[in-house]
């Protein structure tokens, strides 16, 4: 997951930092929905075909190949934004998934009450997105930003646990997915 995580950031500090490379994201941008409908099938495939997952090396070129797909379009997509707003992201991503990490870890009780606030958080979230396109709003802006942090900090937390405690050693590709789809 490191590895997908530092391609990641690092296809997203080039095209970020150089005109040419935000330009020709800009003039191709169908080639986000095209990484977006390929990236989809590719963690189906890894996911419900766990078969696929099991055998190396097509378990790493799979995984290889979404992890592409994802930092093509999380790279294309940072372009548009301020270079503080993104290393503000960035750090409080790294600090979340850290301290959440280790809550997951070392947490003993039970959370399973968390499935049913993760459940309504995200359907919830979604008439929220409709009313932001319609009424566009910085207060609605920052509302959905709080419930979408809280909801991936519930996704972290259970797949960490599910990682530790449900996956079998040779899933290993299936932890990493989750983890990396997760935080990104």
């Amino acid at each position: 997951m490191a590895t997908q995580l530092s391609f990641t950031v690092i296809a997203s500090a080039i095209v970020f930092n150089s005109e040419s490379a935000k330009q020709w994201v800009r003039d191709n941008y169908y080639l986000h929905y095209v990484a977006l409908i390929i990236g989809i099938a590719l963690m189906c495939t890894l996911v419900c075909c766990q078969r696929h997952a099991r055998i190396v090396p097509r378990n790493y070129i799979l995984l290889a190949a979404f992890t592409a797909c994802w930092t093509y379009m999380v790279a294309g997509f940072t372009q548009w934004f301020e270079p503080d707003d993104v290393l503000m992201a960035i750090t409080l991503t790294f600090a979340m998934v850290v301290g959440l990490t280790l809550f997951a870890c070392f947490c003993k009780m039970k959370l399973t009450a968390l499935w049913g606030v993760g459940a309504a958080m995200s359907i919830a979230v979604w008439p929220l997105f409709i009313f932001m396109w319609i009424w566009p709003s910085k207060i609605l802006f920052q509302i959905i930003c709080f419930f979408v942090i809280i909801l991936t900090a519930i996704y972290i937390i259970f797949d960490t646990k599910m990682i530790m405690k449900k996956l079998e050693l040779d899933e290993y590709i299936i932890g990493a997915l989750m983890l990396y789809v997760d935080i990104v």
